[in-house]
């Protein structure tokens, strides 16, 4: 077994975790909130945003060399995600932030991090320890942790507690078509609107480094501009038509289809709220590792890889 279906596994078991943990020391519900992350952690970011633009907080991933300029707002709050804690890029980035005066929530997966000790305030992700180089367990538990900032700074309620056990259904699905249609080495485009074109990104990345294949994630809207010059008969499409936007979702996989894809579309979720697709990305997840053993790959050694990426802006 590898260490990242293992880690797939557990991820149930780490969200009860993440629920569990006490929130403390959050600051009162800010006017804007900027993410800031790379990697895995950076498709949760996407998710988080649109939680928490969902409650009517302005939210949005930032470039890390446009803090200075964009902290001048107001009662802003930087939510800076790591499963390492340990980027020099992310690091300089929140102190830079704290310097000007921003309050930084660090949501990181090892207490001892320099992000820790730079932050205003940690969140543990709660995923426990993740050793595979493909994050699985902190990329849904750092989702799960921006519902609840949702739930405590508004009026979202995202039935948290039934997570796990709808997270534990889809683990039980059978993943052999999924992993067919994945085992390819053809571009791949997936496709997500709202929370799910964070989930969206992170499919694309896993594709790409466990399966070194070339993968895009755009949203249903924007792929019905110029992305749809690259259809041609058999292009392979991954549609997220689950939560909110499922509607939206077919309705673009339908045209894609109409001019040659070859779709598969990702639609029975257990749920039908925002969080509809970071629960499916538990069955993306499974179904990518078996197509790493059937293309004789390792998900627990990615080509050109290591579990700490240390990149300097």
């Amino acid at each position: 077994m590898s260490r990242m279906l293992l880690e797939v596994g557990q991820i149930a078991d780490s969200v009860r975790s993440a629920l569990a943990l006490p929130l403390s020391d959050i600051p009162q519900r800010p006017a804007h909130l900027y993410t800031l992350a790379r990697g895995s952690s950076l498709h949760a970011a996407t998710v988080v945003n649109c939680l928490l633009s969902d409650i009517g907080i302005p939210s949005t991933s930032l470039s890390l060399d446009q803090l200075s300029a964009l902290l001048r707002l107001p009662q802003s709050v930087i939510l800076a995600i790591s499963q390492s804690g340990a980027s020099p890029d992310l690091c300089t980035a929140v102190d830079t932030a704290t310097g000007l005066g921003c309050p930084v929530i660090a949501l990181v997966n090892m207490p001892d991090s320099t992000l820790s000790r730079l932050a205003t305030i940690t969140l543990s992700q709660c995923a426990g320890d993740e050793l595979a180089v493909a994050a699985t367990k902190s990329m849904v538990c750092s989702v799960v942790m921006g519902a609840r900032l949702a739930q405590t700074w508004g009026t979202a309620d995202y039935e948290l507690e039934s997570l796990p056990a709808h997270i534990e259904a889809v683990q039980q699905r059978s993943i052999d078509a999924l992993c067919t249609f994945l085992a390819s080495d053809e571009p791949l485009l997936v496709i997500g609107s709202g929370a799910g074109l964070g989930v969206a990104g992170e499919i694309c990345l896993k594709a790409q480094e466990l399966l070194g294949r070339a993968a895009m994630a755009y949203s249903s809207a924007e792929v019905l501009h110029g992305p749809a010059g690259m259809i041609r008969a058999g292009y392979p499409v991954l549609a997220l038509a689950v939560g909110p936007e499922a509607a939206s979702v077919r309705e673009s996989a339908e045209r894609l289809s109409s001019m040659g894809a070859c779709v598969y579309t990702l639609e029975d979720a257990p749920r039908s709220d925002a969080l509809a697709a970071t629960t499916l990305l538990v069955h993306c997840y499974l179904a990518a590792e078996l197509a790493c053993q059937r293309l004789g790959r390792s998900a627990d050694q990615p080509a050109n890889l290591s579990k700490v990426t240390l990149t300097e802006n």
